[in-house]
């Protein structure tokens, strides 16, 4: 109820301040409140992640309360209520390597593996700090595997603004307490660890090498130890999309406390390329419905939060190159992973003309019905 409650005056407090009018405040609440229903199926999720005396409510989000979450509550009544321009970036997946030891059969960085390192840690230093300016208030790292280039990975931390939080993606590989350890004191935020079997041996030949589910688990292990926020992210093929293998999943998610659960639904991108891998209609149907249960419902107040974009993507449309964009490890931005356009690379173009570019080229549109809501 505090984080409801919070939530409820901060976004009424800061619309009051951009607008200047208790009525127009109000309005700009209104509709953010109907596109929040639209976009979790009009369930009002009752979970928190409480981390290291923080609350967390999204994967992609700051904490709460924290000046950057405010920051993401001005943004998104900016879009709700125009009053200014500039509209701000809520996340940007930087992957800092092209380099990996393991053998994924998802990997949509396949092509871009064992190539030379294309982005020198001043390069990915300056890539940040542009972002930074412009706005962004989460930053993800991810790769190839970013483990890899651990050192640079505290100096990036260490050498970086405060003015966004810092995440990363990894496979769990390298990661123990020492390294969590190092990583949380130079700044890292949270860490998504990848666990797309709750069988060890599947998860295993999915990243095609031996020992890395028992890595995975360690990994997820250290970084909770040591105070990070830590997830795990699940890439669930058609065979394991079952409500069986869903639930088995989150008993070992629960087990093992992490905060949330995201899923990231396959995707023919990368070396799934051209493969028929994407899931059908009953099964991402029966994903919508357990995220909306666990999330909701009281019996699973003791398991982590599941975020699906795939699912908020299927509600209200894609956010892609909007609230968010992806670079990849050539350092050419992407609007998300799965889309392969290039939009320049990072080091030549400033993120205001790409966002402009982007935006003016937009993914799917919100659903009509979605729009209708919040007029």
């Amino acid at each position: 109820m505090y984080i409801r409650y919070w939530l409820i005056k901060s976004l009424y407090s800061v619309a009051y301040k951009k607008l200047g009018s208790h009525m127009k405040a109000i309005a700009a609440l209104m509709r953010l409140r109907a596109l929040y229903r639209a976009a979790y199926s009009h369930k009002m999720y009752k979970k928190v992640a409480y981390v290291d005396g923080k609350y967390y409510l999204q994967v992609y989000g700051p904490a709460v309360p924290s000046r950057l979450m405010e920051q993401v509550q001005a943004d998104e009544i900016n879009r709700a209520f125009p009053f200014d321009e500039h509209r701000s970036l809520r996340v940007v997946l930087l992957a800092i390597t092209t380099k990996c030891p393991l053998n994924c059969e998802h990997c949509f960085e396949w092509h871009n593996l064992g190539r030379a390192e294309e982005m020198t840690k001043d390069d990915l230093l300056k890539i940040i700090a542009d972002y930074q300016d412009y706005g962004t208030s989460q930053i993800v790292f991810g790769g190839g595997e970013p483990m890899i280039r651990f050192k640079d990975l505290i100096y990036l931390l260490q050498n970086s603004g405060t003015d966004s939080d810092f995440w990363m993606y990894t496979s769990g590989l390298l990661l123990d307490r020492d390294r969590a350890r190092k990583l949380k004191s130079a700044g890292l935020r949270g860490v998504m660890v990848s666990l797309d079997n709750h069988i060890p041996a599947a998860h295993d030949a999915f990243r095609g090498k031996p020992g890395m589910y028992e890595q995975a688990i360690k990994a997820a292990q250290s970084a909770i130890s040591e105070g990070l926020v830590t997830g795990l992210a699940l890439c669930p093929k058609r065979e394991y999309a079952t409500r069986e293998n869903i639930g088995a999943y989150m008993e070992v998610a629960r087990s093992l406390g992490v905060a949330f659960v995201q899923i990231l639904e396959p995707r023919n991108a990368g070396r799934y390329m051209d493969k028929d891998v994407q899931l059908n209609m009953e099964q991402t149907g029966m994903l919508d419905s357990l995220m909306d249960e666990y999330n909701s419902r009281s019996k699973y107040r003791s398991y982590p939060i599941i975020r699906s974009p795939n699912s908020v993507k299927r509600r209200i449309g894609c956010v892609a190159g909007d609230r968010g964009l992806y670079i990849n490890s050539l350092g050419e931005i992407q609007k998300c992973p799965f889309c392969a356009k290039s939009y320049g690379n990072a080091l030549e173009r400033d993120p205001a003309s790409v966002l402009n570019e982007m935006r003016s080229q937009a993914c799917p549109a919100v659903r009509s019905e979605m729009l209708e809501a919040i007029q």
